[in-house]
């Protein structure tokens, strides 16, 4: 079976917080507890479940983490499997047939625009998705997904992810997701 549950929670301090110690001291911050982005306070909570012998089948996210290449990349690197929500500004481009990266001075697009311009987005019948809810009805999604390489502050990303876009049939809500999940994935 699957089991879901939260494993860590580490104190997040602003920025400008940090800067002011005689207001984290009021606070009762300790002065070695400082400003570090929620994306990488994240990837220490991966590894330290890691250490202690806990194996994560997936790993989810909601936007305030996807929004961060460095974030992916970090998952990337630890061969964490994972899909979460990105922002529909999220920077990427389609995949090229070739396989091939972009260009260095290639700017990625938001994925709003990808999924609405991009022919791999344009040409695909959505597939139905249901999903099944505990304490509510369930809601069923449309989803298409195509590869992309996703644009950060060092360039593009090593490799490919699948963008999912997704509009849910209850709501009318749009989401954009990015997985990490294999090329031969079936949706």
């Amino acid at each position: 079976g699957s089991y879901r549950t939260l494993l860590a929670a580490d104190l997040y301090v602003p920025e400008d917080w940090s800067a002011d110690r005689p207001r984290c001291r009021a606070a009762g911050i300790p002065d070695d507890v400082v400003h570090r982005p929620a994306w990488r306070m994240a990837l220490e909570q991966v590894d330290r479940a890691r250490a202690n012998g806990v194996h994560l089948d997936w790993l989810t996210f909601d936007s305030g983490y996807g929004k961060s290449p460095a974030f992916l990349r970090g998952l990337d690197d630890r061969a964490q499997p994972f899909v979460g929500e990105v922002p529909s500004t999220f920077a990427c481009r389609v995949g090229a047939r070739s396989g091939a990266p972009p260009a260095p001075g290639v700017k990625g697009q938001p994925a709003r625009d990808v999924v609405r311009d991009a022919g791999a987005f344009r040409s695909q019948e959505w597939q139905l998705v249901r999903l099944s809810r505990a304490t509510a009805e369930d809601h069923v999604w449309r989803v298409k997904r195509v590869r992309v390489w996703v644009s950060g502050a060092d360039g593009w990303s090593a490799g490919t992810y699948w963008l999912v876009w997704a509009c849910s049939d209850h709501t009318g809500e749009e989401k954009f997701l990015v997985s990490n999940g294999p090329v031969e994935a079936t949706a």
